[in-house]
Parts: C-alpha cells; structure tokens; sequence
C-alpha cells in the first residue's frame, strides 16, 4: 500500500496566476524513501490562464487541466489534508515516533523529594532553551518539529507519564515560518530558494505579530518544553517586552502562547529569567546554541554581555545556581559554531566576487577569503547572480555582508568559557555540542547504532536547524552526558528510525 509524501509546485506567470504542478512522490507507508517514484513535469498550455496540473497517482503520472485548482479535492480525499506552502504543496504525517523501550529505565537518582511541590509525583523533565530544544526546522516551528525535538525524544526514551508540549491546534498545525525548497529560481542566484507556508497557521497574520489565542493549549508552568523559538542567554536579561516591541517580536509570536502576556502576572515588566524561576522541575536541560546561530545569520554578534542589568552577575549563572540550591539535576549544552552549518556554505566569496561585474565595495580587497564567509541573504544571492542585470543590483557600501570567521570563532570562545565555568561552580555537566556539529561537519560522526552522520542528514532543509535525525542525535548526546554523570542507564534512541522522516 502507497501513501502520499510530498508534493512540489514550481510557479509559472501568465495572466497573474500561477501554474500549479503537484508532485506526489510516493512512498511504502512501511520502508523507506523510494528512490525511483516518478516526478511529475508540467505540460505546457496556449491558455496562460487555465493552469495544467500534473499529478501522480500510485505509478502513473495525469496532466489534467482545471481552471478552479480545489477540484483537486474530488480527485484526493486527502486534498483537505495539504499543506499549501506558497505554491509549494506537500501531505500532512503526523511523524512515527521511535519504538520506546520495553522497561521504564530507573530513574530514582533524579528524584527531589526535598521538594514538597515534587515530592510524592511522578518525575518531571522540563526543557529550557531556543529554537533547538523547540524543535524549530525547515524555517518554521510547527507540530511535527515539535514532536521530534530532542526533548520529547528524551522524554519518550525515559517513558516519562507526561511530557506536555507547546502543540498547534488540529487546525493550525501548521505553526508559523515553515518553508519548502522550490526549484524556482528567478534570479539565477547560488542561495536556495523556499515558498512559505501560507494555510493552517498558528498565526492570525503572515507577518508573524499576531498569534491566534484560540490556537494556545499551552497551561503556564504546566508546559514541559519551554524552548522559545529564537530565544538567546542574552534574551535572559531583559523583560519580556522587549520582546514584544521592534523587529524581534516578527520572531517570537510564541511569546503570547507562553501566556507571557497576561495582565495577572504584569508580563510586560516580568523577565525571562523571573518565569523561568517559578518552574517546578525534578531534572531539566538547558541549550541557548541560537546565541551564535540567530546573530550571525544577521551578519555578525553582538557585544558579548550576560550581565543582566542592576544585578551583580549573569543570569544565566543566577538560574543554575537557583536549581542547584533546590537540588534539581540537570546538564547545559554549550554553543556550536555557526560557521559549521550548511547555511552559510551556500555562496563562496569568490562566487560573491564574480557577480559583482564592476561595483566597488568599500573595503572588499581587504578581505582575506579564508577568513570569511557570505551571508546568503537575498541581497548577496542577486549580487552574486549572472542572470540579474547590473542596472537591478544594489551593492552594499561596507563588507556588512561577510562573516569573519575569526570575530565569530572568538565571541564563541567566551560564551563557551563562561558555559563551562558557570556548570563547573554549580556542579551542572556539559553536552559538548560544539564538538558534535564539529565531527558532522568533517563527516566524522558514527551514529551509536551504526548510522554516518552527513550534514545532509542531520540538519534540515534550511542550512540552520537539525532535522528529526538531527534531533535524535542530539537527544541521545544529552542521555550520554546524563548517564555518565548520574549514574544512569538510559537505553540510547534508535537514532536509524528517524532517517526517513521529512
């Protein structure tokens, strides 16, 4: 028996509509990827405005023309089921998780009984962080990012009797920011091209400033996962409405899920740091790897300051000395570079340089190539691109494009310094991060049940964010730290199982 797994639509002009083409690739609902299901070809039409649609059904490809292209749904039951990324479509699956252990591990070590809100209940994990422990993926945040982020994976190994997640309604699972690789490429330019998610959201607006409070499930400090997509260490030191103000809030609609905005707890005058104290937890996780990721794909990071404001050291120590005087166990990941990721290996300078036909940039031979790597925003794509003509291009006046490599490597030498001080003076343990995304990059990483990590593989279609393999490696480095440094004996994830799963 087939299912349905993914549908690309490449758009095509003609009378301000699009030319829809599906391409449904079909997959054994039991196995893998089959790499030889067909792709469905547009058919070109004289009617620019009756746009042909191509769809695969089981192993046979049907070009039909519809001027209403929801009739589809007549030929798909399933068509309610699609999720429409700008003239991208691909089937909603609710992902298969991993096959659990068959015995509960003990996991009596990290009981706080000295805890009267804890004592007496089941174990309680709580995770802390950004768009990681979130589950943030393919650019956007939506239901099945979070059912395989990392720690859901760890809560299902450790066969917790509740893990409460930051789920989308049924309606809206489609979250905010999801993207999809499009084989459109208009202006011929090295960075990949993505549609956006359009339908489904848990948003009420694209622009991402106004979240549906009909779509919140969450229960304030009821919730287990507490990754806040884009959050950052330096996000620790302010109100919480310093988020809800400027260009940020376009990245942080989740903040009115949280229930952070309530007019009962004064969310506009309340930190970071305040909420994150007033969770009850018997063991948690903390990851902050956005604090390099989020600021260098904005072309560079900012001075380095955790202190927060009025207090005498950096809330990120404040918070793990507050757990350690309660006795909650736990470990913090330190930061992986940027420079690792896929993302910023897009476009070479030398690629940069070629396109530029003739426009002066103030600084630009300077620059040693070795020691800098280009932003692939859409900017840098059009500069870099043959195809654009040169009266189109805006070059920049400054190299605020580039990375150094040197700056960044740098500033993640102290935060990871401090990561390590600041665990070592409260008795937490590290997951070396860093060194994991290091050995994937050098294509090293050998997977515990026997799997070759590839950058391919573990990181998703956006260049930034882990894929659900991704997770599950990173889930399982968590329980390695988490084994070795409180005597426990998790069973690691089948990390095979998730290989599949887009």
């Amino acid at each position: 028996m087939k299912t349905l797994n993914l549908l690309s639509l490449p758009p095509m002009g003609g009378g301000g509509l699009h030319t829809m083409t599906i391409l449904l690739l079909a997959a054994l609902s039991l196995g893998g990827c089959n790499t030889n299901d067909p792709i469905a070809t547009p058919v070109p039409t004289a009617d620019c405005g009756t746009p042909p649609v191509s769809i695969i059904d089981g192993d046979t490809i049907k070009t039909v023309i519809f001027k209403d292209y929801k009739k589809l749904n007549a030929l798909d039951p399933n068509g309610k089921n699609y999720i429409v990324v700008g003239d991208t479509v691909v089937l909603y699956k609710e992902p298969k998780l991993h096959t659990p252990p068959t015995k509960a591990p003990d996991l009596s070590k990290l009981k706080n009984n000295d805890d009267p809100d804890l004592k007496g209940k089941p174990l309680r994990y709580v995770a802390i962080g950004g768009s990681l422990t979130a589950g943030v993926r393919d650019g956007g945040y939506f239901n099945e990012g979070i059912l395989t982020s990392y720690p859901n994976l760890i809560a299902r190994q450790m066969k917790l009797q509740k893990f409460e997640q930051p789920l989308f309604d049924a309606d809206s699972y489609n979250g905010f920011g999801r993207k999809v690789r499009t084989s459109f490429n208009p202006t011929g330019g090295p960075v990949p091209k993505f549609n956006s998610s359009k339908n489904n959201l848990g948003i009420e607006n694209t622009d991402g400033l106004t979240v549906n409070p009909k779509k919140i499930k969450v229960d304030k400090y009821q919730m287990d996962n507490w990754g806040l997509p884009k959050a950052t260490m330096h996000g620790l030191n302010f109100p919480t409405d310093n988020y809800i103000k400027g260009d940020v809030n376009k990245l942080n609609p989740q903040l009115k899920r949280f229930g952070w905005l309530d007019n009962e707890e004064k969310g506009l005058q309340t930190s970071t740091l305040d909420r994150l104290y007033k969770l009850k937890m018997d063991i948690f996780t903390i990851e902050y790897t956005e604090e390099s990721i989020h600021y260098s794909t904005l072309g560079g990071i900012p001075a380095f300051d955790m202190q927060r404001p009025g207090y005498t050291e950096p809330p990120l120590l404040t918070l793990l000395k507050q757990y350690a005087k309660e006795k909650r166990k736990g470990c913090i990941a330190n930061l992986p570079s940027a420079l690792n990721l896929p993302y910023f290996k897009n476009i070479s300078f030398a690629q940069f340089k070629a396109g530029l036909q003739g426009f002066t940039i103030r600084r630009l031979d300077e620059i040693d190539e070795n020691s800098v790597v280009v932003i692939p925003n859409s900017r840098v794509d059009s500069l870099a691109s043959r195809k654009v003509h040169i009266a189109l291009k805006k070059a920049p006046t400054d190299v605020e494009f580039l990375l150094y490599n040197s700056y960044e490597l740098s500033k993640l030498k102290v935060y990871n310094d401090y990561i390590s001080s600041f665990a070592k003076e409260t008795g937490y343990p590290v997951v070396d991060l860093k060194g994991l995304y290091e050995k994937i990059t050098m294509g090293s990483y050998v997977t515990d049940d026997g799997a070759r990590v590839s950058s391919e593989t573990f990181f998703s279609t956006d260049g930034l964010y882990p894929s659900a393999f991704g997770q599950a490696i990173i889930a399982n480095e968590f329980i390695k730290t988490l084994n070795s440094f409180y005597g426990l004996a998790i069973p690691l994830i089948p990390t095979k199982e998730y290989l599949n799963i887009k």
